[in-house]
């Protein structure tokens, strides 16, 4: 008697257990599909995700891309069989960038849309994602892989059967000797940006002088004098 009831109450606790993580793990799936499909533009535009896609999720740092650093034109040089079945949501933490930053951002990189800003590093968090540039490919509710750009080129060379060797060296300009091209882009913008200061004139404040009144604009967007 003591041996049934044993077996039974093993078997109640191996039911609870098992309903318990399918508990966790339904509400976890819940919670990813809930984020993105409540992904919206830095400007409020909704995102609307393709459900026969798979959704390329891309964490960047357009301080990188600027360096010519980041990941836009090997992704833009991956297999068309890939890119056809795919849809790429391009995604900047929010740190140290403000929107009128990724505004301007995307005059220089027009082909990173929709470009999103991952507020309080929600999806990052629920990904458990702690670098950039960084890729997630998720179809339907299953994450299928994650990883940086070496191991996703990887990944579809497996998957598509594809010679990925055109994309591994996408990121570099043979007519301008090797250099990235998104490399000279930023060296073109600091150019710009050293013309302009050479421009300003010095001004040396004076012992007894006010602090001059100024305004700027918060992460939040929000004026602050």
């Amino acid at each position: 008697m003591k041996i049934i009831t044993m077996i039974s109450v093993n078997i109640t606790a191996f039911i609870l257990a098992l309903l318990t993580l399918t508990a966790i793990k339904a509400t976890a799936l819940g919670v990813s599909e809930q984020l993105l499909y409540e992904l919206k533009t830095f400007s409020g535009k909704v995102i609307k995700l393709d459900k026969n896609k798979i959704t390329h999720l891309v964490f960047i740092d357009l301080w990188r891309s600027y360096e010519g650093q980041g990941d836009e034109k090997m992704i833009a040089t991956l297999p068309d069989k890939f890119l056809q079945q795919s849809q790429q949501i391009w995604l900047q933490p929010e740190i140290n960038v403000t929107k009128a930053q990724l505004t301007e951002f995307q005059q220089y990189f027009p082909q990173i849309k929709p470009l999103v800003l991952d507020e309080k590093f929600r999806l990052m968090r629920e990904l458990k994602i702690w670098q950039s540039p960084f890729h997630v490919l998720i179809s339907g509710n299953e994450q299928v892989f994650s990883g940086d750009a070496q191991a996703l080129l990887t990944f579809i060379a497996k998957e598509y059967s594809v010679d990925i060797n055109a994309a591994r060296s996408a990121n570099y300009n043979e007519d301008v000797g090797g250099v990235p091209a998104e490399l000279l882009a930023a060296e073109e913008i600091a150019g710009k940006i050293k013309t302009i200061s050479n421009q300003v004139k010095e001004y040396k404040p004076l012992v007894g002088d006010l602090a001059p009144t100024f305004s700027a604009k918060t992460l939040t967007g929000k004026q602050e004098t």
